[in-house]
C-alpha cells in the first residue's frame, strides 16, 4: 500500500468515525429519555443520572478514540507525504 493509499484511507475513516460520532451525541442530547427508557429494560439497571454519565463517557472515549487512531495518522500522512 503507498502513502496516496493509506492516507485516503485515513481521511475516510476519520470523515466516517467522526460524522457518526457527531450523530450519535446529537441523538443522544435530544432522545436521552427515549433511549434510557430502552436501555433500562435490557441493558442499564441504573439512575437516570448515572445513565446521562456513562452515554457521556462513553462518547468522550470515543472521540479520544477516533482522533489517536483515524485523525492523528492522517495528519501525519499529510505532513510526510510533502
Amino acid at each position: 500500500m503507498d502513502i496516496d493509499k493509506t492516507t485516503e484511507f485515513f481521511k475516510w475513516c476519520s470523515i466516517i468515525n467522526g460524522s457518526l460520532l457527531i450523530l450519535t451525541a446529537l441523538i443522544m442530547s435530544f432522545k436521552l429519555d427515549l433511549y434510557y427508557k430502552i436501555h433500562q429494560k435490557v441493558f442499564f439497571q441504573g439512575t437516570k443520572e448515572e445513565y446521562s454519565k456513562a452515554i457521556f463517557n462513553m462518547l468522550a472515549y470515543w472521540k479520544i478514540i477516533v482522533f489517536v487512531f483515524n485523525v492523528v495518522p492522517y495528519l501525519a500522512l499529510i505532513i510526510i507525504k510533502d
